[in-house]
Formats: C-alpha cells, structure tokens, sequence
C-alpha cells in the first residue's frame, strides 16, 4: 500500500471511468499515447508477426488492436471489469483477434512463460502492489532473438506535457 492508494481503490477508479471519456481516446489512446508513447512502444516491440503478446493493463484495448493488426496474438489483461467490457465491444483488429482478460496484475493467473513479449503501458505506477517481475515471468526464456525483455514507461509529466502541447496553454 502507498500512503493509502491500494490496488482496489485503483480499479475502482478506473471501472468508474465514464463510457464518454473512454470514447474520447479511440482509436489509439489519444493524443499524448498517439503522439509519444504508441510510436516508440511499437519500434521498441518490433516485428510481432506470429509473436504471442501480453498487454498487461490493457484498458480499452486500443494498443491490443494496434498489437494485433501488426500480426501478434494478443492477450489483453485488465483488472478492471468495466474496461474488459469495453475493450470486449470494440470492433477486432485487421489480424489476430485479441482475447481479453478480467485478472489481478499482481497475480496473473497462469501466465508463466506463455508470451514472448510483454507490454505494460502506463500501468507501473497505477498499481501500487504492481511487480514488474510478476509480469516478466509471463515471458518465454527465449523471448525475442537475443532473450532481450524491455518495458516502456512514460511519466506522467510528459503526458501532461503533450497535452498542454496541443491545447497551446
């Protein structure tokens, strides 16, 4: 627990998100994820053509329909039951189509070693009890060419950043 901020006030928080606001970040998260994180998480992650996928915290599954059209079969894992159904309504992806997950981040079950890439965007900090090792036990030893495993994490303050960016304030 940090100062009070647990990881059932978080869900809470997120399932209470209203349908309209989460209509407002189609098609791909946006404009700060479109802008900054989506183009270097998709460069970092690769040719993901036949790649077995975790999207951990998916949320409304934009980046597990971007992940899926580019060829990878997609798990997206989302504690939150309103955003699982969500994710769940939006129309599949040109590719794979993805499978989503209602499951606590910090104790998947079943995962081990059943991906070869795991991405976790903007979720590290939205769950307290969150372990980073939890999710890359969800990795394959022989994950990618080298064994390389790597997650993105953008501050919060370049979100803003961008955000201030575009509204010109």
């Amino acid at each position: 627990m940090t100062n009070g901020w647990t990881n059932e006030a978080a869900i809470g928080r997120w399932d209470a998100i209203p349908r309209a606001a989460l209509d407002a970040l189609e098609p791909d998260g946006g404009f700060a994820k479109r802008a900054l994180l989506n183009p270097a998480l998709l460069r970092l992650a690769g040719d993901l053509r036949g790649r077995r996928v975790l999207d951990a915290g998916c949320g409304t599954g934009y980046l597990s329909r971007m992940l899926a059209a580019r060829g990878a079969t997609v798990v997206g894992l989302e504690p939150a039951g309103e955003l699982v159904r969500y994710a769940a309504g939006k129309p599949p992806p040109d590719g794979p189509p993805v499978h989503y997950l209602q499951a606590d981040l910090c104790a998947p079950p079943g995962l081990a070693g059943a991906f070869d890439v795991v991405v976790s965007s903007m979720v590290l900090m939205a769950e307290p009890g969150l372990d980073p090792a939890v999710l890359d036990s969800a990795v394959t030893a022989a994950a990618g060419d080298d064994g390389a495993r790597g997650y993105v994490h953008l501050p919060n303050f370049c979100v803003l950043l961008a955000e201030r960016m575009r509204s010109g304030s």
